[in-house]
């Protein structure tokens, strides 16, 4: 039988390529209208620039979410977000969604041009290359770019399915009184024009999702590297100082799944398997997933260590390999063990 860890044919350029999923479209979209809100010159109170700031951050550290969790989030009322901001950002997604590959494009590339390039002296841009907003706009922009035609094309019916299995209406429906009024306002007075052909070219698009749902299957949820090191860490941390706080044993396990088909070079996501394994006290699981751990931690590094560091390695390994029987009440050292 093989052995299903082959280091020669691990790499590590997958974890630096910032994949571009519908979700990261969204989240340049709300950052997008959020910085249009500033250059039009909108008063906005510092409750609603710190909130925005922390989601912002909490969007793009976490891993891809669906668009029914997405608008959860902007309308549950933690944060506090301008109803005008998510009236334009709803408008913006559902632009994206009728109008096809261009209007995708557009979105990203708009946001550059708007939010990042200086004007003029005395129009400075609104978020700097430098900063988190910036480094995350620009990474997305760069492997947009690298996409071919097919993948964009690809990437565009993948977000009409996100957009659609979603509920798009829900973030219109949360917003306040006021501004529904002024909506309803504004919908009577554009009621004179026909709406017939809207429904239809509407009612066709639905038949064409409906056809590529049972044709092609796109994955929702890619994890990138930086997602992938914190979620390893909080979870990591909970696990040893409140397992109560953590994932449940088979979310948690669910989830650590995808990050190794994801990301299978990345070796700490198997140390964090091993912990709950051994929450769950499951002793074949816990030690084949501290096997895997530092064989492919080893594996990545191997021709930058010294004697001594890999001696330390192996040491490390062999003290948790300890711990573990430990926790599972072997006091005895194994007969095999004794030999070597």
């Amino acid at each position: 039988m093989e052995d299903p860890l082959d280091l020669g044919k691990l790499t590590i350029t997958k974890s630096n390529v910032e994949n571009v999923t519908p979700h990261k479209v969204a989240v340049v979209a709300f950052i997008r209208e959020f910085g249009l809100l500033k250059i039009g010159g909108s008063v906005l109170s510092p409750k609603y620039r710190k909130d925005f700031c922390i989601l912002a951050l909490k969007l793009i550290q976490c891993p891809d979410m669906e668009f029914k969790e997405l608008e959860h989030l902007l309308t549950h009322g933690k944060y506090n977000l301008m109803s005008t901001h998510l009236q334009n950002f709803c408008s913006c997604l559902q632009t994206v969604y009728r109008s096809g590959v261009s209007a995708l494009m557009h979105c990203v590339t708009s946001t550059i041009e708007k939010l990042m390039i200086e004007q003029s002296e005395t129009c400075p841009c609104m978020i700097t290359r430098s900063s988190v907003l910036g480094l995350y706009l620009r990474r997305i922009m760069l492997q947009l770019d690298k996409l071919t035609f097919i993948q964009l094309v690809s990437l565009y019916k993948s977000f009409c399915l996100y957009y659609q299995e979603g509920r798009p209406g829900l973030m219109i429906r949360s917003l306040s009184k006021e501004k529904l009024d002024n909506m309803e306002v504004q919908s009577g007075m554009s009621s004179t024009s026909p709406t017939m052909p809207d429904e239809s070219k509407q009612h066709d698009l639905s038949i064409k999702m409906a056809v590529m749902h049972r044709d092609h299957a796109f994955e929702e949820r890619q994890w990138s590297r930086k997602q992938a090191e914190l979620f390893t860490a909080q979870q990591a941390n909970l696990l040893q100082i409140n397992e109560k706080k953590a994932l449940p044993p088979k979310q948690l396990q669910k989830t650590i799944m995808e990050i190794m088909n994801d990301l299978p070079e990345y070796s700490d996501i198997h140390f964090l398997s091993f912990l709950n394994c051994l929450r769950m006290r499951e002793l074949c699981g816990a030690q084949d997933s501290l096997y895997n751990c530092f064989d492919r931690s080893l594996g990545n590094v191997a021709g930058n260590l010294s004697t001594s560091d890999r001696n330390k390695h192996f040491r490390y390994a062999a003290l948790n390999r300890a711990a573990m029987h430990t926790q599972f009440g072997h006091n005895q050292l194994n007969p095999d063990d004794k030999a070597k």
